[in-house]
């Protein structure tokens, strides 16, 4: 099981966030990168066909987005994300941020659908802006 854990490195101390009325503050508070600027995207469509066309037009886009889905459809959103986006690319999961069992996972889409630990959790998807 990999979870990951944002820990300052300096002072060697757990960062988490605090509970607030969104999802979105909080992902952004624990990205281990600078945001200065990002595209909320919102929900997913719910329908397959749709979404993977809507993943496919996300492919190319070269900022920063943020996505996040109902809890039952974490794992094929993952699995989507993981076929959909460039190998390379790079993101930031929150797993039921603010709740006990919170869980962070950073690294490309096909590391966090391989190393998601949950089938279901309220989730939220940072992806990193290209590096270019």
């Amino acid at each position: 099981e990999h979870i990951f854990l944002i820990v300052d490195l300096v002072t060697n101390v757990l960062v988490t966030t605090a509970p607030g009325a969104s999802s979105l503050m909080a992902i952004l508070s624990l990205s281990s990168e600078r945001i200065d600027k990002f595209n909320y995207l919102g929900f997913l469509p719910a329908n397959n066909t749709e979404r993977s066309a809507a993943l496919q037009n996300l492919r190319n886009e070269n900022g920063t987005w943020i996505v996040m889905d109902t809890p039952y459809r974490l794992k094929a959103v993952l699995s989507d994300l993981a076929r959909e986006m460039p190998p390379n690319a790079r993101a930031l999961l929150g797993l039921n941020l603010t709740q006990p069992d919170e869980t962070l996972l950073e690294g490309t889409f096909k590391e966090l659908e391989k190393n998601c630990p949950m089938d279901e959790a309220e989730f939220i998807i940072l992806k990193y802006a290209n590096k270019i």
